[in-house]
């Protein structure tokens, strides 16, 4: 978790898009969770991602995805990681989303 690679979300925030500037720290090392020194508005690590409120581990998410990329079947995956096909599509699709 570094704050310094990252930016203010909030639309309204005078410090968006800013970063490496100081204004992120970190709010909850447990939660992932960091916060803007000018808006006072918090925010997920995983915010702008294809991870973002997933209930899924990221890794679990991510080995998913690698298999699909490289043409393994989602009935496959079902199969394999005991998912449902709706989901395992729905993370393909916010992974497409991403990239």
């Amino acid at each position: 978790m570094d704050p310094t690679t990252t930016c203010c979300p909030n639309l309204a925030c005078p410090a968006r898009g800013q970063r490496g500037q100081g204004n992120i720290g970190i709010h909850s090392c447990k939660d992932k969770r960091f916060i803007c020194t000018e808006c006072h508005k918090t925010c997920s690590v995983t915010k702008g991602t294809a991870f973002y409120r997933l209930r899924t581990s990221a890794e679990t998410v991510s080995l998913v995805l690698t298999r699909m990329a490289h043409g393994c079947p989602p009935q496959a995956i079902v199969a394999a990681f005991g998912f449902d096909e709706r989901t395992v599509a729905t993370w393909g699709t916010r992974a497409g989303g991403q990239g």
